[in-house]
């Protein structure tokens, strides 16, 4: 089974999603990404931060560049992250649901690349156990549609993220917001999916009259 097909195949099969944190990656041995501190993303403004549906693009080229974009504090939202190696264009988006307009930033995204051979990478990282997923298989089906490779799944658990990706190697780091490693139980999210849905009502823009 070919790796950008591993998402839909667990959809589709009893592996029982939603129950703990539900980790693949197309390396074998991975357990867990590797870290960044805090003042490293930050050194020379080096890193954009997301808050829920927000969505940003970088293309690296020096070590001028704006080099990271990162989603600190996640808990019940998701993360989509797109990469092509060959051109080291980085397009993420979090959100809380898979909309028309994340999908359409995406495909955006993906119609601007100058590049005539992509290599895409997408990464998808967050929610909570006993979350609904059904955004999942909207964005499986996305990805398929768009013969983008699935590289990282990071699903569900019972902890905050903190996650940084970075444009010029396209792979994905956990953020230490103190500069130190997490203490046992530190990141346990306490937060129900009802104060995040009203945190996030309160952060959308006013509608017009």
């Amino acid at each position: 089974m070919s790796f950008e097909s591993i998402l839909k195949n667990s959809l589709l099969s009893d592996v029982g999603l939603g129950k703990s944190r539900y980790v693949q990656n197309y390396m074998h041995n991975f357990k867990d990404r590797q870290h960044i501190s805090r003042f490293r993303a930050d050194l020379y403004g080096s890193a954009k931060y997301l808050s829920v549906g927000d969505s940003a693009t970088l293309r690296y080229t020096d070590e001028t560049s704006i080099r990271y974009i990162a989603a600190v504090g996640m808990t019940y939202d998701l993360m989509l992250s797109l990469y092509d190696i060959n051109s080291r264009s980085l397009f993420v988006a979090r959100f809380a649901s898979f909309d028309d307009k994340t999908r359409q930033s995406a495909e955006k995204f993906l119609g601007s690349t100058k590049n005539p051979k992509p290599k895409w990478e997408a990464r998808i990282i967050g929610m909570q156990n006993s979350e609904e997923y059904k955004d999942l298989y909207k964005i499986a089906d996305f990805l398929t549609t768009n013969g983008i490779s699935v590289y990282e799944i990071d699903l569900f658990g019972n902890e905050m993220r903190h996650v940084a990706i970075d444009s010029k190697l396209g792979v994905s780091y956990n953020m230490l917001m103190e500069d130190r490693l997490y203490r046992a139980g530190e990141l346990i999210n306490k937060s129900t999916v009802e104060q995040f849905e009203k945190e996030v009502r309160a952060q959308a823009p006013a509608s017009k009259a």
